[in-house]
């Protein structure tokens, strides 16, 4: 970071869940286990039940057991069996992280600049997803922030290497501000379909530093939201969102405090 050259700020991420050998994640060794009649036998857990046969014999006898659970029987019979536990590899290990930061105030107040791109790997996956981020923000006058956000993702692993993203932009100016949410159908957001939304809110804080402040301890606000307003509004629904919310601090002294909501 540099405070002095365009507050820059660069950043590399490197992350990992494991060693990279995903193969010894997985289990299906064979072994001889001894039951003795009251030991369970799990449900991923199995064993094999009845002749296995003798290959060396001429003509050769074929095996005519079979292998079962502890969903099929739980407390076998004592004796030696094969046994086999069965374990799968664990989806959240074996995964390694690659990501790159930058962040800039070019005109200072004026403009803020913001990249995030960063991807996904895994040797059990031959393919990755690219997922990267950007911001730009600008304070142009006092109490005013405009900003606007992009974020989007190939995954490669798709058939048809999906692209998915969402956007948004908002405006505050000091108690009163607004935005627009955009997303696209592959998201979970998005679930299928193309969408947006809108926001406005009013919005006091009781700091007194604060652009929004009105009243000093007050921390109060109104909102109001649509959303998915091309997949669900119809003559029979209106998705709408509101809500207000309030406090006030009032300061007994230097230490103690009260603050109704």
């Amino acid at each position: 970071a540099n405070k002095d050259f365009m507050d820059l700020d660069v950043g590399l991420k490197l992350g990992s869940s494991s060693y990279w050998a995903p193969s010894t994640s997985k289990s299906d060794v064979q072994t001889m286990k001894y039951f003795d009649g009251n030991t369970a036998l799990g449900d991923k857990e199995y064993i094999y039940i009845g002749d296995s046969g003798d290959p060396d014999a001429v003509p050769p006898v074929g095996p005519s057991g079979k292998w079962v659970n502890g969903k099929l029987v739980r407390f076998p019979e004592a004796g030696w069996y094969p046994f086999v536990k069965r374990t799968n590899a664990d989806p959240t290990t074996y995964q390694y992280a690659l990501g790159f930061d930058l962040s800039m105030k070019p005109l200072d107040k004026m403009l803020g600049l913001a990249f995030t791109v960063n991807t996904t790997l895994s040797k059990d996956y031959p393919d990755a997803n690219l997922n990267f981020g950007l911001e730009a923000t600008s304070e142009p006058m006092d109490g005013l922030k405009l900003k606007a956000g992009f974020d989007g993702m190939y995954d490669f692993k798709a058939a048809s290497n999906a692209f998915n993203w969402d956007t948004v932009f908002t405006a505050q100016y000091k108690w009163v501000g607004a935005g627009v949410y955009a997303v696209s159908n592959g998201t979970k957001v998005g679930a299928g379909n193309t969408d947006f939304a809108v926001f406005a809110q009013f919005v006091t804080k009781g700091d007194k530093s604060d652009a929004t402040n009105l009243v000093e301890g007050l921390d109060a606000g109104a909102y109001i939201g649509m959303y998915k307003l091309l997949s669900k509004l119809n003559n029979n629904q209106f998705p709408l969102l509101a809500k207000v919310w309030g406090s006030y601090k009032i300061n007994l002294n230097d230490a103690m405090w009260i603050k109704p909501y």
